[in-house]
């Protein structure tokens, strides 16, 4: 870990981190979806019907090593990155990866969130049909 830079730096570094993590984490959940891989991820789609933010954590240990954790170590391996912008970055994926698993949130994330980023809807969606919206 590198001392804190500038603003413009630290903003940089969290979204190469964000897009490092979302690239890490579609490659590992598309992965998981597979009959070799899907052991590892089956847990998390046992909650199908009744979807709350605690299961954004009810996964496997080796779900949360492969499709979490591992992006974001190669990516500080990669990037170098300071304290401040790595836990700004996890910051930002655990409370996406809370706010996708509200219900309560479905309409207006299909009104606020753009096209090519996850909404809760498209994630509820996923956990209903296992052959769609790998990104969520």
């Amino acid at each position: 870990m590198r001392p804190a830079h500038s603003i413009s730096h630290s903003v940089a570094m969290i979204f190469a981190i964000l897009v490092g993590h979302c690239i890490g984490y579609y490659a590992a959940h598309r992965w998981m979806h597979t009959r070799a891989m899907y052991w590892a991820h089956r847990f998390h789609h046992r909650f199908n019907t009744n979807v709350s933010p605690i299961v954004a954590n009810a996964v496997s240990l080796p779900e949360y090593a492969i499709a979490y954790m591992l992006p974001f170590i190669v990516g500080a391996a990669l990037l170098g990155p300071d304290r401040l912008s790595l836990l700004v970055a996890v910051g930002i994926i655990s409370v996406n990866n809370l706010l996708i698993h509200t219900p309560g949130l479905s309409d207006l994330s299909t009104m606020l969130v753009p096209w090519w980023a996850v909404s809760t809807a498209d994630h509820l969606e996923h956990h209903v049909r296992l052959t769609t919206h790998w990104a969520a």
